[in-house]
């Protein structure tokens, strides 16, 4: 038997509320692209991966379409130590793995592997979400109106050219939003999931960072980008998380050091993927409280969220929760 609302008291009235946010901010998304990227270690724990998934399902359902993109670079790290282990390779440091730019250098021998790694994650992921559909979804829906998951690497829908002419780590020049039309319309209910190799002109395998690889996808002026990552967002000098910054509140945040560390390439993931052509992109944690869905239905949000800014400097309310 079913209580009546007076008995619930607050907690009523939180979730009446809450169910008034989320019916509110799915219309304001609706037919709207989300990117979402993750990183490739998150595969490797199902429960994770499961709480992910069933997010970015619950936004396709809702007509909002999600694209997932991933890496791998832990896993690459552990196959590349032992192929070299094995081969006679000379170990490699961090500081010789990794580019000025934070672009893994990729050398022509270890391309193959890296690709090797990153397509095996995205069939974790394709058929873990194969069986979250099959588990949920009601046995009398018509199978051409039920949420398919597709795997993708970026040939054919970017174009990409090598960052040195003697190595495999490249640079996106171009994104073909017309081949990702089939993912945002009501017919073709597809997620796609992009593992970030790309191919260049000479068909040469490319290693494309992960993140940069979101911000490429700005050309498709998605509503939000949002980043899954280990920490709660960017922090205040008393570690408190800040809700929303600005592009120039970050750069001020590094110059202090505030910023620092493995924290500036997050920041600079986000303000690539907003001056690429993003709406908002935000910071959120990885939790069990279904950080991409409260990030995105709710009035609270998740995370920290870059968002524009007036001449003033002063954050401009109009665009700091949904599309506009």
């Amino acid at each position: 038997m079913r209580k009546k609302p007076e008995s619930l008291g607050r907690s009523f009235i939180n979730a009446a509320d809450l169910l008034k946010q989320s019916l509110a901010y799915t219309e304001a998304y609706n037919g709207e692209i989300v990117i979402v990227k993750m990183g490739g270690e998150l595969a490797d724990s199902p429960d994770i991966l499961d709480n992910i998934l069933k997010q970015i399902l619950q936004l396709k359902r809702s007509g909002i379409h999600p694209i997932l993109v991933h890496g791998g670079g832990p896993q690459a790290n552990e196959m590349l130590k032992i192929f070299r282990e094995q081969n006679g390779y000379p170990e490699k440091s961090k500081e010789d793995s990794f580019d000025s730019d934070g672009d893994r250098i990729t050398e022509p021998y270890e391309i193959n592997l890296i690709a090797k790694v990153f397509r095996e994650i995205n069939d974790t992921i394709v058929n873990r979400s194969a069986k979250i559909i099959a588990e949920e979804m009601p046995g009398n829906i018509k199978p051409h109106r039920r949420v398919r998951v597709e795997g993708h690497n970026g040939r054919y829908f970017f174009e990409a050219e090598k960052k040195s002419e003697n190595l495999n780590n490249g640079i996106i020049t171009g994104v073909d939003s017309t081949l990702f039309e089939r993912f945002t319309n009501d017919k073709d209910l597809v997620i796609p999931v992009f593992y970030s190799i790309c191919f260049d002109e000479n068909g040469d395998l490319l290693n494309i960072n992960a993140d940069k690889l979101v911000a490429a996808m700005g050309a498709l002026r998605p509503a939000k980008a949002i980043f899954v990552t280990n920490v709660p967002g960017i922090m205040d000098k008393n570690g408190n998380v800040l809700s929303e910054v600005t592009a120039e509140q970050i750069q001020l945040m590094k110059n202090d050091g505030t910023i620092s560390g493995g924290m500036i390439a997050k920041v600079d993931s986000l303000t690539q993927a907003v001056e690429s052509g993003a709406k908002s992109a935000t910071i959120v944690k990885q939790d069990d409280s279904g950080s991409i869905l409260i990030e995105l239905l709710t009035d609270a949000g998740a995370g920290t969220t870059l968002i524009t800014s007036t001449k003033d400097n002063k954050i401009n309310p109009a665009v700091t929760r949904a599309p506009v």
